[in-house]
């Protein structure tokens, strides 16, 4: 699991949920971001 500060958890879901899902899925795939995580946020965006 991922252990990051609540404030970081915040931060983060404001900048996916302000950007259009197929960048956010497209810099996923160029950083080689876990299996795990790009399914989640795949699962939320649509």
């Amino acid at each position: 699991m991922y252990k990051l500060p609540f404030v970081e958890c915040l931060m983060f879901g404001a900048l996916i949920s302000a950007t259009d899902p197929v960048t956010v899925l497209s810099i996923f795939q160029e950083l080689g971001t876990d299996v795990n995580l790009y399914a989640l946020v795949l699962e939320n965006l649509f």
